[in-house]
């Protein structure tokens, strides 16, 4: 060792390493009240220590510098990324992880109050109300009778706000937890990967775009393109998006492409409205549910007779005359047409028709909205509002059974009455936009079987749309139907004539 002390090469190296050191950091004067010791004798352990670190240099430095390179750069520490800390000091790089240097960032955690009473039915006849400071997702229930029913489950942020729409639905998305699984929840979820992933948005003003990646090959998504599942996929969807006051429409597309999203759903691209969501059933519960949450009244509250000049929007002179009998169409055979006390979804429900009511009495009032025209009517002796876009005059009734098989070239076939109604309906499809048609009348089966499709939107204003009695033969020797017989009712917009022609 001692021979080793006075060797040139190690003096050298001893040279090199004291030209290299850099000058000692300025501490803070706190610091150096509390770490310098009152007496500048050091204590003996301190300097075998430091003989112990002076050998390990004096042995590891001739490595180091037999490694060669580019002349040595400043002393720096980088972040390389949220994962790692790189030094390098003097050409030598070495990676440390996070937990020694660089603390990790603690993502925010998310309170899910999803206890339940362990069953999704008891929970939805016990719901609290509404709270306006969380978000809700809403899932099916798996219980009897609640076929057509959203249970809305609460979620929130700890810090109890929401960051913006794309949270609500990426949870919407994720799914029931396992507690919620057990208590009878269900949904259509994606599977494959983080939900975070298949969401984004586009908001402009209360017009918003949630935009997917392409989910329709994902477990979760499984069937969820049939008839009564896509109508429920669409609830789910609509319900967490019109939760938030500020939205107005809702579209949904697929990397995109809305003709892609729908087309999926066997359905035309579709520019979603609170006001026929809220008009629908399970659309005006939930508004219900949140107007007596929130505690905000609707608008106005005065019955319907009253002076008009308190209503929102202007009075409108288009519409059924006073005294003309008008028809429920465009509601489909599970739901009802809500009639309220005032013209718009905030007011109460004060009666509701059935699908396919054809004795509505017109009392002459009409109010135009922002971005819908409400009609004031008469039935079963109570006076309310309902929304223009699902009244119309009936007209003449015609066999068109001929020029749909013509127009499909061929006699239709199906297996079920409901698959028969889409193929008949979808023969009345046109590049005018604005075509939708509804399962208006339950299908039923016996000798013949019998479904009533309203087709809509025909893109003329004097017919606004048909009503199809479709009868279909059962096929001999095998499960299904032919069409039989087609009998089409005109959906008039302005009246009828003797004739039964539109005006």
């Amino acid at each position: 060792m001692s021979e080793d002390r006075h060797d040139p090469r190690v003096r050298e190296l001893t040279y090199r390493l004291m030209e290299m050191a850099p000058d000692a950091p300025q501490f803070p004067e706190e610091a150096i009240a509390m770490t310098v010791p009152t007496q500048r004798q050091r204590p003996p352990m301190l300097v075998w220590a430091a003989a112990a670190v002076a050998v390990v240099l004096l042995v590891g430095l001739p490595l180091v510098l037999l490694r060669g390179g580019d002349e040595p750069s400043d002393p720096a520490t980088t972040i390389a990324s949220p994962e790692t800390t790189t030094t390098t000091v003097e050409g030598l790089t070495t990676t440390v992880p996070p937990t020694t240097t660089v603390p990790p960032t603690e993502p925010p955690q998310v309170l899910l109050p999803v206890t339940t009473s362990g069953d999704c039915q008891q929970d939805f006849d016990e719901l609290a109300e509404w709270d306006p400071g969380t978000w809700y997702v809403f899932f099916g229930c798996d219980r009897p009778g609640m076929e057509d029913v959203l249970v809305p489950r609460p979620r929130a942020l700890a810090a109890g706000e929401l960051d913006d729409f794309g949270d609500a639905m990426i949870e919407q998305l994720t799914g029931p937890t396992d507690e919620e699984l057990d208590a009878g929840y269900f949904a259509f979820t994606v599977e494959e990967g983080d939900a975070g992933q298949y969401v984004a948005y586009r908001a402009d003003g209360g017009d918003v775009q949630f935009d997917f990646v392409d989910f329709r090959s994902d477990p979760g998504m499984s069937n969820a393109n049939a008839s009564t599942a896509s109508m429920h996929l669409l609830a789910q969807l609509s319900a967490v998006s019109f939760q938030f006051p500020t939205v107005d429409t809702v579209t949904y597309t697929f990397d995109g492409d809305c003709d892609a999203f729908w087309n999926w759903l066997q359905r035309d691209c579709t520019e979603l409205r609170r006001t026929d969501w809220e008009d629908s059933e399970m659309g005006g519960r939930i508004a219900a549910w949140q107007a007596l949450g929130s505690g905000t009244p609707p608008t106005t509250t005065l019955p319907a007779g009253d002076s008009t000049t308190t209503l929102p929007g202007e009075a409108f002179d288009i519409g059924p005359a006073e005294g003309d009998v008008v028809a429920v169409v465009g509601v489909h055979f599970g739901d009802v047409l809500n009639v309220r006390e005032g013209p718009g979804t905030g007011y109460e429900i004060v009666t509701t028709l059935p699908p396919m009511a054809d004795d509505v009495i017109a009392t002459g009032r009409h109010r135009l909205l922002q971005s819908s025209i409400w009609n004031e009517v008469a039935a079963d002796g109570v006076v309310g509002w309902v929304n223009s876009r699902f009244l119309g005059y009936l007209g003449a009734v015609d066999d068109i059974t001929s020029s749909v098989v013509q127009a499909l070239g061929e006699i239709p076939e199906a297996e079920t009455m409901v698959e028969l109604g889409d193929i008949v309906a979808e023969s009345f499809r046109s590049d005018e936009g604005g075509f939708r048609y509804t399962i208006s009348g339950a299908p039923s089966v016996g000798d013949l079987g019998e479904i009533t499709v309203d087709v809509l939107g025909l893109a003329d204003d004097a017919q606004l749309g048909l009503r199809l009695h479709i009868f279909g033969q059962p096929t001999a020797g095998v499960e299904g139907f032919s069409l039989m017989s087609v009998e089409a009712t005109s959906i008039c917009g302005r009246g009828v004539t003797d004739d039964g022609l539109c005006v």
